[in-house]
């Protein structure tokens, strides 16, 4: 199989229009496709970008909803 590399900018686009497409907002699209992308970068591929179906169809039937109030907040060490 040959290997096929997918610059990280051109991922967190891609996650950023699915999630658009689903419902969120830009800043939460974005926060999120640079979260998937960092997770598979580090080799954590459970928490990556295999999770961004289960995330959009979850936003589709209202599971998830955006912009509810609360914001998210990604906390650095």
């Amino acid at each position: 199989m040959a290997q096929v590399l997918v610059k990280r900018k051109e991922i967190v686009n891609f996650v950023t229009r699915v999630l658009r497409n689903a419902g969120a907002n830009e800043a939460e699209s974005l926060q999120m496709g640079e979260v998937l992308a960092h997770a598979d970068y580090r080799g954590h591929f459970s928490h990556g970008l295999n999770r961004l179906e289960m995330y959009h169809n979850d936003m589709k039937v209202g599971v998830i909803k955006s912009s509810s109030g609360i914001k998210p907040e990604i906390l650095k060490p």
